[in-house]
């Protein structure tokens, strides 16, 4: 059983703690603020597609973001999450649909849905979907992303949110069946990154 005395000291290390932290010491997390990756029963919606593209050409996926504040939140930067142990695509576009339209899976740029640009772009209140293009820089080889980090400001303050999502990006010579075997790996890695499993 606990005393008294053991309790003050853990409320003032928690109480230094919580200092250093807000200090912008510590390795606490900041604030996730308001705008969070959309969600089913607690757990983050990890969706997984694959599209094959020729050399240089953009697979393009989405992400689902809900904004729980009262008013729009400013996009200040999109970056991609890479899927350790595969190779990585690289981020070559990013956008906000104007619509409730998504894309799934596309190729090349734009997609096919009416989109505005995500950086300096604002996402009003609730759900929003940011869509994005990636790709890798040799023929013959196929890339993957776990999702992408956005960066924004609300009333002046700066946040980050990782929005989850299997994407793959497989060559035209790739047999369909091989790039569904390679997301299913991808995927059980980026559930495990996301918590899932």
């Amino acid at each position: 059983m606990m005393t008294r005395p053991r309790i003050r000291r853990c409320c003032a290390v928690l109480t230094l703690t919580a200092a250093l932290a807000s200090a912008g010491c510590g390795s606490s997390p900041a604030s996730p603020g308001p705008l969070q990756e959309a969600s089913s029963g607690g757990e983050p919606d990890v969706a997984g597609a694959f599209v094959l593209v020729d050399q240089g050409q953009a697979a393009d996926g989405e992400v689902y973001v809900v904004n729980s504040a009262h008013s729009p939140v400013l996009v200040t930067g999109v970056s991609e999450v890479a899927v350790p142990g595969y190779p990585s695509g690289s981020l070559q576009h990013t956008a906000i649909t104007k619509t409730g339209a998504g894309v799934a899976t596309a190729r090349g740029w734009p997609p096919p849905v009416p989109v505005r640009p995500a950086i300096g772009g604002t996402l009003p209140p609730g759900l929003s979907q940011i869509v994005f293009g990636f790709s890798g820089p040799r023929a013959g080889q196929d890339y993957a992303m776990a999702g992408v980090t956005i960066t924004y400001k609300y009333h002046g303050q700066a946040y980050s949110v990782t929005a989850w999502t299997a994407e793959a990006a497989c060559t035209m010579q790739d047999p369909e069946a091989a790039c569904e075997a390679y997301l299913a790996k991808v995927n059980a890695r980026v559930e495990k990154m996301a918590g899932l499993s």
